[in-house]
């Protein structure tokens, strides 16, 4: 994924620099935008073990300080990832239920989500190009920051066939209180935006996320809708 969106950002410069001179230079510097991100936020590799997709909104303002790079700043939230799917070796519910002498893959259900608020300063990077009777922006963004998340009370609810010894397991139901923690993350990603007005874009945003946790770290996917007021 990390090579994917290398690449993606490659071509972006590539495509920048090939415009010449459509390239509008100086346009927008020293202006601002505010904006919001619809999307959702997907689990990939093991996170997508303990819980599922979620739908995601950021909002976030951005100063374009040179002809081609925004600092900025994005507060998002991930509204409902449930806890659910498959306990596994090196994963939160690891354990050998059904007590074969090896961790058990099995299934797992909850009445449990998780909640997760994130500020992040960011800086995005790509020229206003312009064509087609619009200007247009493809760019490459990469932040830092905080990122707090949040999990009702509830139950864990570990039953189904192990899938390495074929042997029924549960149910093995576990209890949970609420949790609340912050951690440090991550992200990068690549996208485009089109202005449609005079201080109106619209676009499309991809981005990877990683939140560095104790046991293990968090990845996340989250496409979403570009939609700005620029000023």
């Amino acid at each position: 994924m990390r090579l994917l969106l290398a690449s993606a950002l490659a071509l972006l410069a590539a495509r920048a620099s090939a415009a010449g001179g459509y390239y509008d230079k100086g346009y927008r510097t020293g202006k601002w935008d505010i904006g919001l991100h619809p999307g959702w936020a997907i689990p990939i590799s093991k996170t997508s073990d303990v819980m599922g997709t979620s739908w995601a909104m950021t909002f976030n303002g951005g100063y374009q300080f040179a002809d081609a790079a925004t600092v900025g700043i994005d507060w998002g939230w991930q509204f409902k990832h449930k806890v659910h799917g498959t306990a596994r070796p090196g994963g939160e519910y690891a354990a050998d239920y059904d007590g074969d002498g090896s961790v058990d893959v099995v299934p797992f259900n909850s009445t449990i989500h998780y909640v997760i608020m994130n500020l992040t300063p960011f800086i995005k990077v790509g020229p206003w190009l312009e064509g087609f009777g619009y200007h247009w922006r493809p760019y490459g963004v990469a932040g830092a920051g905080f990122y707090h998340e949040w999990t009702n009370s509830g139950t864990v609810d570990i039953q189904g066939n192990d899938r390495v010894s074929g042997n029924p397991v549960g149910p093995v139901i576990f209890r949970r209180d609420t949790s609340s923690n912050s951690y440090l993350g991550v992200n990068v990603g690549t996208g485009f935006e089109v202005q449609v007005d005079e201080n109106a874009a619209v676009g499309f945003d991809l981005r990877y996320t990683r939140i560095f946790r104790p046991i293990y770290d968090w990845d996340f996917i989250t496409p979403s809708i570009r939609v700005l007021y620029l000023f």
